[in-house]
Order: C-alpha cells, then sequence, then structure tokens
C-alpha cells in the first residue's frame, strides 16, 4: 500500500466500521443500522 493511499483507507475504514452502523438515518426513521435490522428481524420472526 502507498503511505498516500493509507491516512484514505483508514478514514473510509472508520467510516464503514464504526461511524455508519452508529450514525442515525432519517431514511430508517431515524434509527441506527442495527436498531433498523433488528426491528426487521423482529417483525418477521412474528409474521412467520
Amino acid at each position: 500500500m502507498k503511505p498516500e493511499t493509507m491516512p484514505k483507507n483508514s478514514v473510509f475504514e472508520y467510516i464503514e466500521t464504526f461511524y455508519n452502523i452508529r450514525r442515525r438515518h432519517s431514511a430508517l426513521g431515524n434509527l441506527t443500522i442495527r436498531e433498523y435490522q433488528n426491528l426487521m428481524s423482529n417483525q418477521s420472526k412474528k409474521a412467520a
């Protein structure tokens, strides 16, 4: 890996692995991705 790409990769990794799963998404009713996945999983279990 080239030294100049290391900061870019570090920022990308932070955003994808930490920030995005914890931030609230307005498209998901202001839930985090994990909260939304849990909600959908629980609803599908109830429907089955």
